[in-house]
């Protein structure tokens, strides 16, 4: 890693592209959907169930996301899809440089942590 302090050996036009895949940025916009709270999210075991649920389109002007979420009940819509939106813009944007035009959220279904709880151990029998 270079220090910003440190003058960079080459100039960064020079020494070629950088080019971050689509799962990679799928999967950082899945690691930020667990840093936000009042969201159902599958196990750890079961991440990939969370990465069919978010769709990433590239255009000229940067990558957008469209994300499916399942929010707890009594928690405010709104309030949680806008954490969401914050949070996938700002990891993606920190780790990879990628300007996020938007990020669409879908609430698609509104569940009770008693009701989520219930669902992951079934699955796990």
């Amino acid at each position: 890693m270079v220090d910003n302090d440190e003058k960079e050996e080459y100039p960064e036009e020079t020494i070629g592209e950088i080019h971050v895949s689509d799962d990679v940025l799928i999967d950082i916009a899945c690691t930020a959907l667990t840093k936000v709270d009042g969201i159902s999210l599958p196990s750890k075991k079961n991440l990939k169930r969370l990465k069919k649920d978010i769709k990433l389109e590239r255009q000229e002007e940067g990558v957008s996301f469209k994300v499916e979420v399942r929010i707890f009940y009594g928690q405010k819509v709104k309030d949680v899809a806008r954490a969401i939106q914050k949070t996938i813009m700002e990891e993606v944007h920190t780790y990879t440089g990628e300007n996020i035009t938007y990020v669409d959220v879908y609430v698609r279904d509104i569940v009770s942590e008693k009701e989520d709880v219930e669902k992951e151990e079934e699955k796990g029998s």
